[in-house]
């Protein structure tokens, strides 16, 4: 077998166009801001609608979340593509892909802020400072010298504030002179930092602790239950056994590897010949 370096084949990325541009912006991630809905929701039933333009507030609201997000993707593929170079599935991406300008991805960026910060301007001050805060998120977790998606523990909790970041978002929309609850910034907060876990490493524990919360509310909805007294809990086998379960659960995912789990997390698609 000739191995000469010669007859090596190096494949040099094509010169990026504007295709290449627009999807560095995720603009298919757009699905995410569905939990900017809640925080509408929770605005509308707990304050009223505090606005004297409350369409315009919408739009403006959704625009800024968007050039927001997307200028925060930008930054996201350029920085990564290094990393993402050797991943299975993120080697597709346009910045691995094609030979990018990197002034042109800073001014793609620039120009994405400059909008989505013009819309808050034209909106409240309460959606001025929460897109600020989108943005300095996005900075720490992408960039030296604290790159916080690098480090163990922060990287979750810094990408899941994004969550409670949506949240009140869409509580300025409708009411821009207060936020939300406090219990509520922290519980959308932890249950994105669950969710943004358990897509990643603890996926088989999930089921565990579906199971728990189940048995828990079924517990609690009998007459004279243990759940109404929980110094007595320890009384219920069943209960116990999931407890059981799942942190054995959690022992099992954190320190055993499961290549399998790469596979089924890997996106597939059905071709059409």
């Amino acid at each position: 077998m000739n191995t000469s370096l010669g007859d090596r084949r190096v494949t040099v990325p094509g010169r990026a166009g504007l295709r290449d541009y627009i999807a560095i912006a995720r603009l298919e991630h757009s699905t995410k801001h569905v939990f900017i809905v809640p925080g509408t929701i929770l605005a509308y039933l707990l304050r009223g609608v505090r606005n004297d333009d409350l369409a315009s507030s919408i739009v403006l609201g959704l625009a800024t979340a968007l050039c927001i997000a997307s200028a925060n993707y930008c930054i996201n593929e350029w920085f990564d593509r290094e990393f993402d170079r050797h991943h299975s599935t993120k080697s597709q991406r346009s910045a691995v892909q094609s030979a990018m300008n990197g002034r042109l991805v800073q001014l793609e960026w620039t120009v994405l802020l400059i909008v989505g910060l013009g819309c808050t301007i034209l909106s409240s001050k309460l959606l001025f400072f929460v897109a600020c805060l989108f943005v300095i998120r996005e900075i720490i977790y992408n960039l030296d010298p604290i790159r916080s998606k690098d480090k163990a523990y922060l990287d979750v909790i810094s990408e899941s504030i994004n969550n409670p970041i949506r949240l009140v978002i869409g509580w300025s929309m409708i009411d821009p002179t207060s936020l939300p609850p406090g219990s509520i910034i922290l519980a959308y907060w932890f249950g994105g930092a669950f969710l943004m876990a358990a897509k990643r490493l603890y996926m088989l524990v999930l089921p565990f602790v579906i199971a728990l919360f189940k048995d828990y509310f079924v517990m609690a909805t009998k007459p004279g239950s243990t759940a109404q007294k929980p110094e007595k809990l320890f009384r219920e086998p069943g209960l116990i056994a999931i407890v059981a379960a799942l942190v054995a659960a959690f022992i099992f995912t954190t320190f055993v590897d499961i290549p399998l789990l790469v596979t089924l997390t890997e996106q597939h698609y059905i071709i059409v010949r």
